[in-house]
Parts: structure tokens; C-alpha cells; sequence
């Protein structure tokens, strides 16, 4: 699934990273109250053990990642144990960043309240992913929609 969004943002006419998106701090994004970069013990406290553990290793860039599986929703672990992404499919899953909560399914109003330089540059594209700028990185939170409607969302980072 990395692969298909990787292949996804680098086709002809999306410009990832040339166009203007609003920045998010990485370590306020949270998931069902769990903070990005928290210990892996908070997720298995919180959201309880995983259908499925799935080990990544990278050996061209040396990066290596489990993903802890809720359902249709993945949970990305650093094998130093922290939280370093997801990849949310389910209403089940609500993420957080200061006021703002959203969750599969909510339309896109709120996002684009907040966030508007991010909703000029999905318009502009005519595109599906509302994109959201981890600061100083070449890392996004990126939502998927259709009509409207968050269908999906996930980090993204570079590989």
C-alpha cells in the first residue's frame, strides 16, 4: 500500500513536494488519544494486542517498521518500540491535532477550516489527497477523499 501512494504522489502533475501545504508538528498528531512518537506500550495499552504483526525490513535505506493490524487499520512501530504512523481505513480510529478531530467518513469541512493553504493546492490539483506537511520533513498526513468525504487517511513518510 506505501508503494501504490509513493507511486501515486510522484506521478505527472501531482508536484508533492513544489506546492504549498500547511505544516502539522508530527509529535501533536494523535490516534485515539495516542501521540506520534509515543511508546509502543501506550498502543498495546489502549488498543489491546493486534490481529496481526507484520515486519518490514528495508535493507536499500536500512529502515525497518512492524505494522501492528486493528482490523483494516495499520499501526506503524519502530523496531525501537514508537509510533511512527498509521494507515487508517475505519471510523474506528479518530485522529487529533489541537481541536481538530476527524474521522473516516466526516466530510471535509473542518480540514479545510483549518487548514486552508492545504485545500487551495487539492483544488487547485483537482485531487483526491488533502495533504498535510509534517514541519521541516519531506513526511506527510495525507487524506484520502471522495466527494467531499474523508474516505481514508495515513503518514507518508520518505523512504
Amino acid at each position: 500500500m506505501k508503494y501504490l501512494v509513493l507511486l501515486t504522489l510522484l506521478l505527472p502533475g501531482n508536484h508533492l513536494f513544489s506546492q504549498n501545504y500547511d505544516s502539522v508538528e508530527f509529535k501533536k498528531v494523535q490516534i485515539n488519544g495516542i501521540f506520534l512518537g509515543s511508546a509502543k506500550k501506550l498502543i498495546l495499552d489502549t488498543m489491546g494486542k493486534p490481529q496481526k504483526i507484520t515486519k518490514y525490513d528495508n535493507e536499500s535505506n536500512e529502515d525497518s517498521w512492524s505494522e501492528y493490524h486493528y482490523g483494516a487499520n495499520i499501526i506503524d512501530i519502530l523496531p525501537k518500540g514508537t509510533f511512527r504512523g498509521f494507515n487508517i481505513k475505519t471510523k474506528s480510529l479518530i485522529l487529533s491535532y489541537g481541536n481538530l478531530k476527524v474521522k473516516v467518513g466526516d466530510p471535509l469541512d473542518a480540514l479545510a477550516k483549518t487548514f486552508p493553504r492545504s485545500f487551495a493546492t487539492m483544488k487547485k490539483e483537482n485531487s483526491k489527497l488533502f495533504r498535510l506537511r509534517f514541519n521541516r520533513s519531506d513526511n506527510y498526513l495525507i487524506f484520502h477523499t471522495e466527494g467531499g468525504v474523508v474516505r481514508s487517511f495515513e503518514t507518508w513518510q520518505e523512504l
